[in-house]
C-alpha cells in the first residue's frame, strides 16, 4: 500500500497525516512473535501502525488532535480492524463524529516494574505458578499471573497498585498474557516479557533530562474510543460491552512526529 498525504483540519492549525507503510514493528517482523501471536488467539485480530503528521503536538490541544486524525480520509482509510461480518482483517473507513480519550500514565524507562513477579507469581526460573482454575470475563484464570492481572481478591493481586497498573508497560502485560478467546497461555513469563520489552521499545520514544541526565519518557498515550453521529462507539469495537482486552491506543512522539496505533479486538484469532 502506497503511503498517501492530504491535508486534514478544521481548527486553525491544519494537520496533514500519512500513512507509513513500511514501519515494521516487531509484531510483524520477529518470527518467534508473531508464533506467539497465533498460539495466543491474537493473530490477525492485533495491529500496530504508524503514521507521520507536519505539526507541533500539544498536550493541551489533544482533543483535537486526536478527533482529527479519527476523521482524516488517510486515517480511515487505512486503519486496521477486524470485519463484523467475517472476523477478517479489513480497513475501518469510518469517520469519527467524536472521540473518548483517556490519557494513559507512560513513565517507565526499565522493565524493572515486574521485578516482583518473584516469588508470589513466578518461580525462580520464571516458570508461572499454577492455581485451580477460574473465569473472568471469558479469561481462563489457571495460573498466579491471571491472579494477579485480573482476580481483585487474590494476593497477587496486591503486588501492584492502581497507579501502577495503569501504567502503559502495565498495560501491555496485561493485553499480552490475556490473549484472544482461544488463548493458550504460557508456562514460563519469558514471552510475555520479551515481546512486551520489544514492542514498548518500539513505541515509546526516550530521551535524557538535561538537568538529571536520567531517561525519561517524551511519548504522549492515550485510549481511544471513536463513536458516529448518534454518540455510539464504533472502533476499537461496536459493541455495547467491550471485553478488557478489546483496546485501541495512540501513542504519539512528539519529537519524530509519529503517531502508533496499537489496536486488538477479543475474539478468535487467525491459525
Amino acid at each position: 500500500m502506497q503511503d498517501v498525504k492530504i491535508n486534514s483540519s478544521n481548527d486553525s492549525q491544519q494537520r496533514n497525516f500519512q500513512y507509513l507503510a513500511g514501519k515494521a514493528t516487531c509484531l510483524t517482523q520477529n518470527k518467534e512473535f508473531k508464533d506467539y501471536l497465533m498460539k495466543w488467539s491474537m493473530k490477525g485480530r492485533i495491529f500496530c501502525q504508524c503514521f507521520s503528521f507536519d505539526c507541533q503536538f500539544k498536550v493541551h490541544s489533544a482533543q483535537e488532535f486526536i478527533e482529527d486524525f479519527f476523521k482524516d480520509n488517510v486515517i480511515v482509510s487505512n486503519l486496521q480492524t477486524v470485519s463484523d461480518n467475517t472476523g477478517e482483517p479489513v480497513a475501518q473507513c469510518e469517520k469519527a463524529s467524536s472521540v473518548s480519550l483517556e490519557p494513559v500514565p507512560c513513565t517507565h524507562t526499565t522493565m524493572d516494574l515486574f521485578g516482583r513477579l518473584a516469588d508470589e507469581v513466578i518461580r525462580d526460573d520464571g516458570q508461572i505458578k499454577r492455581c485451580f482454575d477460574e473465569w473472568i470475563d471469558e479469561v481462563q484464570i489457571s495460573d498466579n499471573l491471571r491472579q494477579m492481572l485480573l482476580n481483585e481478591d487474590s494476593e497477587a493481586y496486591l503486588l501492584y497498585d492502581e497507579p501502577e497498573r495503569n501504567e502503559f508497560l502495565f498495560r501491555l502485560l496485561l493485553h499480552f498474557a490475556i490473549g484472544g478467546r482461544l488463548c493458550q497461555f504460557e508456562d514460563s513469563i519469558h514471552p510475555y516479557l520479551d515481546i512486551v520489552k520489544a514492542l514498548y521499545k518500539d513505541l515509546i520514544t526516550v530521551q535524557k533530562d538535561p538537568e538529571t541526565r536520567k531517561l525519561q519518557v517524551i511519548s504522549h498515550v492515550y485510549k481511544v474510543v471513536a463513536k458516529d453521529d448518534k454518540g455510539r462507539a464504533f472502533y476499537p469495537d461496536s459493541g455495547q460491552q467491550q471485553h478488557l482486552n478489546t483496546f485501541a491506543y495512540l501513542i504519539i512522539d512528539p519529537l519524530k512526529r509519529l503517531a502508533f496505533v496499537l489496536h486488538h479486538r477479543f475474539g478468535n484469532g487467525q491459525f
